[in-house]
């Protein structure tokens, strides 16, 4: 059976994994966002910029605050590590090491969450002619979206293997896998359908981008929003289950 250990070393070896997944994950997305930059400025096409400034405000206003409350809720549930202390009865001192433990990890996680700046809005000749632009957003994308996947599953299986000598590890696979259900389902699914309905407009509407695209950015943001307070509902009660079985 595996133990229960909530040793300085083995508390740092488990926040150094997470706090890298967690920077691995939001790389990825700038490095999406980086794309849609290098768009704006090749195509010079207000379109673009407006649906790049869409993903900036989900990421600034809506990633960002939902993997901060993914993390606060876990730091307050039973899953972590000074609640996991008090309820096996590991000792004072045990308690005091994993709740600075926890705070720590919070702490590193709350401080490598920075905003990225947004796209700013073209001003030379629009230089834009065909859907191949649009379609490499769409590939930067679902190469991201990819990236994430592999991320987690590295991730979790990381942790899994950790588990089965020291079970303070499965603590953290519940935000791990809130972070990616967000990521995946919710902001990237989002910002696909945003990039799609883009190349939609161009190839069919295009004097009307302008209008268009505001309309798209409003539904976007809101749809993002909702499928953030949705997720946080069932990610609190996975965490206050998850030693209950």
């Amino acid at each position: 059976m595996a133990r229960l250990s909530l040793t300085e070393t083995d508390l740092n070896a488990a926040n150094q994994k997470f706090t890298e997944f967690v920077e691995n994950v939001n790389e990825q997305i700038v490095a999406f966002i980086e794309t849609v930059r290098e768009s704006v400025q090749k195509t010079q096409y207000d379109p673009i910029a407006k649906h790049g400034q869409t993903i900036v405000k989900l990421y600034n206003d809506t990633a960002l605050a939902e993997i901060d409350r993914i993390c606060t809720e876990w730091h307050d549930s039973e899953s972590s590590y000074g609640n996991m202390a008090k309820i096996r009865h590991l000792g004072e001192s045990s308690e005091e090491i994993a709740v600075k433990f926890a705070e720590t990890l919070l702490d590193a996680v709350k401080d490598g969450l920075k905003q990225v700046d947004d796209i700013e809005n073209p001003t030379g000749a629009v230089e834009i002619d065909n859907e191949q632009d649009f379609e490499d957003l769409q590939t930067a994308l679902k190469t991201v979206t990819n990236q994430i996947e592999e991320i987690t599953e590295q991730a979790k299986s990381q942790f899994e293997k950790e588990a089965e000598e020291n079970t303070a590890f499965q603590c953290l696979q519940v935000p791990i896998n809130a972070i990616s259900v967000f990521m995946k389902d919710s902001f990237c699914q989002v910002a696909e359908k945003s990039t799609a309905q883009l190349k939609e407009m161009f190839e069919t509407d295009a004097g009307n981008m302008q209008s268009n695209v505001e309309t798209s950015t409003t539904e976007t943001i809101a749809q993002a929003t909702q499928s953030a307070e949705n997720l946080s509902t069932e990610v609190l009660a996975e965490i206050e289950n998850l030693f209950n079985d």
